[in-house]
């Protein structure tokens, strides 16, 4: 007979993801939209790249990493154009954003650019993935100008620790 045994961190883990996210949207996933406000800032962003580049703005398109884990639509980097952009930043995933269904994701960004070929390496993490369907904006506490030494967003399964995709910022 096989004997089959937790850690407790393993357990604590598990139950705090469990309060967070339910199975369905473990399972299945969850689709989310942005507000107005960030549909605002998305329609600028695509209609003004230049400015946006000006001000130190960054993006990059999800990978494909394996037939299982996958992304597709696209990261942007920015101040922060819905509170203080001085002080403030702005991760926004665009309304095609698709990621892989899994357990516990969460968005870091990562000084490597090829997060497959070289690792997760020294990062920042942000939050757990709010959807893995549709845009979505994650606020960082930090200066565009604090931020430029972090070459990608990430989706990273925590749990497990396995990369679902990620977006190398140009």
């Amino acid at each position: 007979m096989v004997k089959i045994s937790f850690s407790h961190k393993f357990i604590k883990e598990v139950i705090t993801l469990f309060r967070k996210k339910s199975l369905k949207e473990i399972f299945f996933g969850k689709k989310v939209d942005l507000i107005a406000r960030e549909d605002e800032v998305i329609y600028w962003l695509k209609e003004h790249d230049e400015e946006f580049r000006k001000s130190g703005g960054r993006k990059g398109a999800f990978v494909k990493i394996d037939p299982i884990h996958k992304g597709i639509g696209m990261a942007y980097l920015l101040p922060n154009k819905l509170g203080n952009d001085k002080t403030e930043s702005l991760i926004l995933f665009d309304g095609d954003t698709n990621i892989t269904v899994g357990p516990d994701l969460w968005v870091y960004l990562s000084v490597n650019e090829d997060i497959k070929k070289n690792g997760l390496g020294e990062h920042l993490r942000l939050m757990l993935l709010k959807g893995n369907q549709g845009g979505q904006t994650y606020m960082v506490n930090k200066s565009l100008a604090e931020l430029q030494k972090y070459k990608s967003v990430v989706v990273w399964c925590k749990q497990f620790e396995v990369l679902f995709t990620y977006a190398t910022l140009f």
